[in-house]
């Protein structure tokens, strides 16, 4: 079960003009025995993201060692897909260098916003990204019009797998559009292009009308899936899901459940989630209240025995 350990920072923990309000998506990267890196998502006080860090002790990730004084990865150009705002949601190491894949937001005059998915590298092992382009890796198409972003990165062997969150429709929700958008995959033979046959993963369920954000990883003789679930009755939280082949998966939400005490950061919602393996120790970083308006923390696995 996974057990609460508590907020780790906020937009209120430094003073910097670029991160105002919300703390999202911290994906965390062994930089060394000493220290862990959380990449995220600081947002400006008009909540646009940059991408930023925080480093912390790996034997006790509340404990901040440093953080990025500067964007590591700014708002795209005027007139771009990612002018609004930058959010990173995974990382892939290949060849000496590490691919950043993140939303871009741009917003719009008769909707809200579309948030693609873009790509950027790094070569000097992590400190700064550069856009390989400056258009979406994924471009929108008919019926992906809105959404296309929200990826997570897996490799099968030869073939990288892009799992991402797909959206052709807004909804009215509390007198505020909202999209609505599920699962799909693309399989290629490179990291950074994504042009295939695009295939719907599990559905959405009941009142949800959302998922995003999905890690996967190799657990046992098959593959683990965690991600965030948006749905009317419970707002933002956590699911989990296991797959034998990475393509079909059986939902098991219930494990990502986490006892959140009333009036915390955490209280009214959790998601981003991340999981990290940390020797014989499994942790989870996730944004907390308000999409990280409260800021970020984590939790830690443990056994029924420990």
């Amino acid at each position: 079960m996974w057990i609460r350990r508590g907020k780790i920072c906020g937009h209120d923990t430094w003073d910097l003009e670029w991160h105002k309000r919300n703390t999202q998506l911290p994906i965390p990267y062994l930089k060394d025995d000493r220290t862990l890196r959380l990449y995220l998502t600081f947002c400006d006080a008009e909540n646009r993201g940059r991408l930023g860090y925080i480093d912390v002790n790996p034997n006790n990730p509340s404990e901040i060692i440093d953080y990025s004084k500067e964007p590591l990865l700014d708002l795209g150009n005027r007139g771009c897909f990612d002018e609004n705002g930058v959010v990173s949601t995974a990382i892939l190491e290949e060849n000496g260098k590490m691919y950043l894949y993140y939303c871009g937001f741009q917003k719009h005059v008769n909707y809200p916003y579309s948030s693609l998915a873009g790509v950027a590298v790094s070569t000097d092992g992590g400190e700064y990204f550069r856009r390989i382009q400056e258009t979406p890796m994924l471009e929108r198409k008919d019926g992906e019009m809105f959404i296309r972003t929200g990826v997570g990165i897996y490799k099968f062997g030869e073939v990288y797998r892009l799992y991402y969150a797909s959206g052709n429709e807004w909804l009215n929700f509390e007198g505020k559009l909202v999209p609505k958008y599920r699962f799909k995959y693309i399989d290629s033979k490179s990291p950074v292009s994504f042009t295939g046959e695009a295939k719907d993963l599990f559905p959405l369920c009941d009142d949800e009308y959302g998922m995003t954000t999905p890690q996967i990883f190799r657990i046992n003789d098959g593959y683990g899936m965690i991600y965030s679930i948006r749905s009317v009755s419970d707002g933002y939280r956590m699911g989990y899901a296991f797959s034998r082949d990475g393509v079909s998966f059986i939902r098991e939400d219930s494990t990502m459940d986490i006892m959140r005490p009333q009036g915390e950061f955490d209280s009214e919602m959790y998601c981003y989630g991340k999981c990290f393996q940390y020797g014989e120790r499994t942790y989870l970083f996730y944004s907390g209240n308000h999409f990280g308006m409260d800021g970020i923390g984590w939790a830690e696995f443990v056994t029924s025995n420990e």
